[in-house]
């Protein structure tokens, strides 16, 4: 998201420091300094204290304000639980919440969906999927096909307005 963050970030950057960072495995970062250490919520979360303590440090401040969007925003949830103490205020914008369960929720109406339309490759693919994903092929059917039936669901609610 940081190509695009100026887009979402400019109002903020007229009164704060706006400091972006790609997370491990991920973007520049994953370029620049790979890991070979297990990704989990805790290593993310060490990795989003070391940040905003160096922050902290660097701007003089003893708290600042975090915000995160999706996944972020479930980070930030979890260091202003675990952290609260460094942050002068923590804003999560559409945070994953139970994510296993909105997985598990949204391949059954995508397959209730598929069987109502009749559509065999739909239903083969959804087929296929294990909730937690054990694949990545797993998630790539899941995606597809949240996206296409809620594009075909859409369509339809046009044509009936």
């Amino acid at each position: 998201m940081i190509s695009y963050a100026n887009k979402f970030t400019d109002q903020l950057q007229k009164h704060f420091v706006v400091v972006l960072w790609d997370q491990r495995e991920a973007g520049e970062t994953k370029k620049l300094n790979p890991t070979l250490k297990t990704l989990t919520v805790d290593l993310f979360e060490s990795d989003a204290v070391e940040v905003i303590n160096y922050l902290r440090q660097r701007f003089n401040q003893d708290k600042i304000y975090l915000a995160g969007h999706s996944w972020g925003g479930f980070l930030a949830l979890q260091v202003a639980a675990h952290h609260g103490n460094l942050l002068a205020g923590c804003f999560a914008a559409a945070p994953m919440v139970h994510q296993v369960e909105s997985e598990r929720l949204s391949l059954q109406k995508m397959k209730e969906a598929a069987s109502v339309e009749k559509n065999e490759v739909a239903l083969q693919e959804l087929n296929k999927i294990q909730i937690p994903f054990e694949t990545g092929e797993q998630l790539y059917f899941h995606r597809r096909w949240l996206n296409e039936l809620l594009n075909r669901q859409r369509r339809l609610l046009k044509k009936a307005m």
